[in-house]
């Protein structure tokens, strides 16, 4: 119906434009096919647009007050064979730009990774404490690196201190001397990206989520730097398709993921039209990533179905917290970034995977 609009709209104007009021002109025009006109693809949606005016409008065709059956069958046709090549040129253009890597077919990735460690219980979030709790029970790590001001790369997921420190300061306006008095609610500092290397030492794969913050570009190189001696198995996953695209250019044989929520979790950091692109990965060909990391209420929307189906792209949910869930999440062959110790049906710190 839009299409037809638009044809109307657009053979109103350029009869309009061109002073074709009558119906000798019109019907000169659409039956001499050896013009100009009929030789375009332009020029048939003129003829269509101007056909469906003068039906609108109730304009005569010689010794008839309106067009033929066969003539209005004819618009018709027209009509949805443009609805057609739009709909699959719109599909193709979301099909290419929302496509992952050819790499990402076949990775590995492990089935569980511990949301910021297995924390709570005497364990802060992205503390050493948790990170060592998940390095025991066997299970990957999630954590979160962000820059200080002194260009240290930290493990803290928020932008300010408030939530956990009580201080609503930014991390990225202090250095790594001033985060360091700030204690997690456990009461050890917030670590540096390098202390959580030490610890895990490979124990147990790593899944690094690159924030979002200042000077985003500088943020992948440090943490690139930092990681090239690493013997462990890790990943870099991010939000912004931005970073991303920095390691694949860089730093290839690293596998990356592109995280994605709803269209509301994006609101305030960009448009409204560019949440709606980020929701449905159509940025996915500024970095091509390996796996796509999505939120768990994100299971049943088109964008997902899209990756399942279409692209068969290796898939993480996050953030599970049922054992039900978790469950559901690995028989479907996805990864699981879980919180333990939540709800009704919490996961056991022990052994999530039960």
């Amino acid at each position: 119906m839009c299409v037809l609009q638009w044809a109307y709209a657009a053979g109103k104007s350029m009869l309009v434009f061109e002073g074709v009021w009558n119906s000798q002109m019109l019907a000169s025009t659409s039956r001499s096919a050896p013009g100009i006109y009929a030789d375009t693809i332009l020029a048939r949606l003129y003829i269509s647009g101007a056909l469906l005016y003068n039906i609108r409008a109730g304009a005569s065709y010689g010794p008839r007050k309106y067009p033929s059956r066969r003539e209005t069958k004819a618009v018709c046709h027209l009509a949805w064979l443009y609805i057609a090549i739009i709909l699959l040129a719109i599909f193709a253009i979301y099909a290419f730009c929302s496509a992952p890597s050819r790499r990402g077919r076949t990775l590995e990735l492990p089935r569980l990774y511990a949301h910021r460690g297995l924390h709570g219980k005497g364990a802060s979030e992205n503390s050493l404490e948790a990170f060592e709790r998940a390095c025991r029970a066997g299970v990957g790590i999630e954590l979160d690196v962000r820059l200080s001001v002194d260009d240290m790369v930290v493990v803290f997921h928020d932008d300010t201190l408030e939530r956990l420190c009580g201080q609503t300061s930014c991390v990225d306006a202090m250095t790594l001397a001033q985060l360091k008095t700030c204690p997690l609610p456990d009461g050890t500092s917030i670590p540096t990206l390098e202390e959580v290397l030490a610890l895990v030492a490979g124990r147990v794969p790593l899944l690094i989520e690159i924030k979002n913050g200042r000077n985003l570009a500088w943020l992948c190189a440090l943490t690139l730097e930092r990681l090239r001696a690493y013997p462990g198995e890790y990943v870099v996953e991010s939000f912004n398709p931005l970073a991303m695209r920095y390691f694949r250019r860089y730093a290839a044989h690293v596998p990356r993921g592109q995280l994605v929520s709803l269209s509301d979790g994006y609101l305030g950091a960009v448009l409204r039209v560019g949440a709606g692109a980020l929701s449905h990965l159509m940025a996915n060909f500024l970095s091509r990533p390996d796996f796509v990391a999505y939120d768990r209420r994100m299971q049943g929307v088109p964008a997902m179905h899209v990756q399942r189906t279409l692209h068969h792209t290796r898939l993480a949910i996050w953030t599970v917290h049922s054992r039900a869930e978790l469950r559901k999440a690995l028989a479907r062959g996805e990864s699981v970034i879980f919180e333990v110790g939540q709800g009704d049906d919490p996961i056991d710190p022990e052994n999530p995977a039960a």
